[in-house]
């Protein structure tokens, strides 16, 4: 089957599922709010869903003519896993309906890593719709604190969705260092440790930290960052700077907004479990020396911490369970010791690979998909209910698909 497409459809078909991906969390509260407004009501995901399937309609045939057999076969194979998992499963309480959202939802991202486009003019498009979607999402906190209510803890959804937006913009600033940018990305920071939820602060650090090593390379970026460890150290010692930070929280307290990082920081907490201690101890029970080879099966964590209760964070995990909040605990619960440590190295070796061949400019995209859809996992959030951890996936293999190809051609 031959597709002729574009160069100008493919820009459009790759921005399209990326602003899906990435953008569109952190805006689709809004639009399911302006709906619920006008009278209708449904599940949000049934919105997201919806999208979903307009855009393979529209930009279906851009991934089957870039989609290569191997990967094919590799989502196939995925597919086969989950279902088998699914069936051999240790618990009968299953809703049917996760496994079908995995399959025809989540997984099928998988296939997006195929896509092609102009890095630079998708960047440029990204980083607009980025700064449009980040003062939405301010206009938004406004209003909802403008009714009374207040962020007294983290807003964790909230947090994690403008994640991606703070990344593009951050992006930006390292590519092109000019005062407005940088004031646009220290004003995304700030809005991002307001809503005082740890885990995307690290990821957009180690956004950060990825970029810089890509590129300026490794021996100079060790260099630079000494100077800079040093000089932050500096800082953060002086009463100057406590001051400051004192002066800070109080004003996001003022706004409405949440104090709880800055409070964790002035009280050398930071690192405090925040109930994931109870839920990895719940979990590492049930990994034993019977589970080396065969685990419990697909969203068998969820069962585990079933009515959980964290009395010490006071917190209580009902009906749903809750996920582990650790990637490499999740695999090895789900297939069993030895097949989790397996697929979490090769994990690591195909991402890492990825990372050391691309070119500094092209990334960007990739550093993305990383950050959202692997780093994540290891704070929050579950791989069987992430797009982006299979399109991080797909855009690898396709990767180095394409490299191991251009490298044996180059060899003749």
């Amino acid at each position: 089957m031959d597709f002729k497409i574009s160069y100008k459809e493919r820009n459009i078909a790759m921005i399209s599922f990326i602003f899906f991906l990435l953008i569109w969390p952190s805006i689709s509260d809004l639009a399911y709010g302006l709906f619920y407004k006008i009278g209708l009501e449904f599940e949000k995901f049934y919105l997201d869903f919806s999208l979903w399937i307009l855009l393979i309609i529209a930009f279906g045939k851009h991934i089957i003519k870039n989609t290569l057999v191997k990967q094919y076969i590799y989502y196939f194979t995925f597919t086969l896993i989950a279902i088998v998992s699914w069936t051999v499963t240790d618990f009968y309480t299953f809703d049917f309906s996760k496994l079908a959202i995995l399959i025809a939802y989540i997984m099928p991202t998988y296939l997006l890593g195929s896509m092609k486009g102009d890095y630079k003019f998708i960047e440029d498009k990204l980083y607009k719709i980025s700064l449009l979607a980040l003062a939405l999402n301010l206009i938004y906190l406004y209003y909802y604190m403008s009714t009374g209510r207040t962020l007294d803890s983290d807003n964790m959804n909230l947090a994690y969705n403008i994640l991606p937006l703070t990344c593009i913009i951050f992006n930006r600033a390292i590519d092109s260092p000019i005062l407005k940018n940088y004031i646009l990305a220290a004003l995304s920071v700030l809005a991002l440790i307001g809503l005082g939820t740890r885990g995307p602060i690290l990821c957009l650090g180690t956004f950060i930290l990825l970029k810089f090593i890509k590129k300026q390379g490794f021996n100079k970026f060790v260099i630079k960052l000494i100077i800079l460890s040093t000089v932050l150290f500096t800082l953060l010692s002086s009463d100057i700077f406590k001051y400051k930070m004192y002066e800070y929280r109080n004003n996001i307290v003022s706004m409405g907004l949440s104090a709880r990082i800055i409070d964790m920081a002035i009280d050398s907490n930071l690192r405090s479990d925040n109930g994931r201690n109870i839920i990895e101890y719940t979990l590492e029970q049930e990994v034993t020396e019977e589970n080396l080879f065969v685990g419990h099966g697909i969203f068998s964590d969820r069962e585990f911490t079933r009515g959980l209760i964290d009395y010490e964070n006071y917190s209580v995990y009902g009906d749903e369970g809750t996920y582990a909040h650790n990637l490499l605990l999740e695999l090895k619960v789900d297939y069993g010791v030895i097949w989790g440590y397996i697929i979490f190295i090769y994990l690591i070796y195909v991402f890492f690979r990825t990372f050391l061949s691309l070119e500094s400019d092209k990334c960007y995209i990739f550093l993305l998909f990383l950050t959202c859809g692997f780093i994540k996992l290891f704070v929050s959030g579950s791989y069987l209910e992430s797009n982006l951890f299979f399109l991080l996936l797909g855009y690898s293999h396709y990767f180095l698909a394409k490299k191991s190809k251009e490298k044996n051609i180059s060899n003749i």
